[in-house]
């Protein structure tokens, strides 16, 4: 592509504090950096970049959604790949988000886990979390975590107590694709 892109197909872009802007595309998928004028292309391991999240660390988190396989940690030099095989519930990475103490929160097409930098604690019905097919995340301003699910309404803990919201507390459909924190703390 002619403005450095590998693809027309744009899922995913994020601003980092150091203002460089990226772009997360579909396949190839690639960590597009743009310098103001072009974008430079860096292959990832994954075949679409769904969803990106800089953290506290200044590494990119990568998703790929439903293509399957896991998610990446991106340093500024190389990747870390994380499937299954090393805790995640499912490759297909719907959702990134840290939390207050740095650990990261990752929506699955098959559940929801927390990587506390070392291993992934799996958070299924013994946390409240009883919906599977987790779609978005977000964090309020007074630090609690809310995750949008597919048919299972919302999630939402502060890390030691959590809550279920559905059509039974007033929600409008229990799948939940998008979540917007306001200012004044409501969602």
């Amino acid at each position: 592509m002619e403005d450095g892109l590998k693809s027309n197909t744009v899922l995913s872009l994020i601003e980092a504090r150091d203002g460089t802007v990226w772009a997360g595309t579909a396949y190839p998928g690639c960590l597009c950096r743009f310098d103001g004028e072009a974008f430079e292309a860096i292959p990832t391991p994954v075949p679409s970049v769904l969803k990106l999240l800089e953290d506290s660390k200044g590494r990119l988190w990568i998703g790929s959604g439903a293509h399957s396989n896991g998610i990446c940690c991106y340093d500024g030099q190389e990747f870390v790949t994380y499937t299954t095989r090393d805790g995640l519930p499912s490759n297909s990475v719907h959702s990134i988000l840290e939390d207050d103490n740095g650990n990261i929160w990752i929506g699955t097409q098959d559940g929801l886990c927390r990587f506390d930098g070392e291993r992934f604690i799996v958070h299924g019905e013994e946390h409240g979390a009883f919906s599977r097919n987790h779609k978005c995340s977000v964090k309020d301003t007074s630090g609690q975590l809310w995750f949008g699910t597919l048919r299972g309404g919302i999630y939402r803990t502060d890390g030691e107590h959590s809550q279920i919201l559905t059509t039974q507390d007033g929600l409008p459909s229990n799948s939940v694709t998008g979540l917007l924190p306001q200012p004044d703390g409501s969602m």
